[in-house]
């Protein structure tokens, strides 16, 4: 995603960004997605969440309706209105039941405890 401005308040922070037409839960719903784009949009998703990870956030809410598909037909992760940095001494926001919970880890609905994953070809 395009950060185009941010305007700080004492509780809320306002984040402009590029504009999506759509997001991956509708094209999901509409069959638009055959293996290729998948593994395309797959491969996205990871590089958005290791920039994520590179500036020390943790999104705490991914899902196929935060994930924005662009004019360019790119998957970009979206929606940090739950995202927390790293460090931030908060271990148990990160699983403090914000997000769905359709597609939250296990590991939330059962401790404290964060697992980090590799994923590799």
């Amino acid at each position: 995603m395009i950060l185009y401005g941010k305007r700080f308040k004492p509780v809320t922070i306002h984040i402009v960004m590029e504009h999506c037409e759509d997001n991956l839960e509708r094209k999901m719903r509409r069959g638009e997605i055959n293996n290729e784009k998948k593994e395309t949009y797959f491969k996205q998703i990871l590089t958005g969440l290791k920039m994520i990870d590179d500036k020390g956030l943790v999104h705490r809410d991914l899902k196929p309706n935060n994930i924005f598909i662009d004019s360019s037909n790119c998957a970009k992760v979206g929606d940090f209105g739950f995202a927390l940095e790293k460090n931030s001494n908060l271990v148990s926001s990160y699983t403090d039941g914000r997000g769905n919970r359709h597609f939250r880890p296990p590991e939330n609905s059962h401790s404290d405890e964060i697992r980090l994953i590799t994923l590799q070809r």
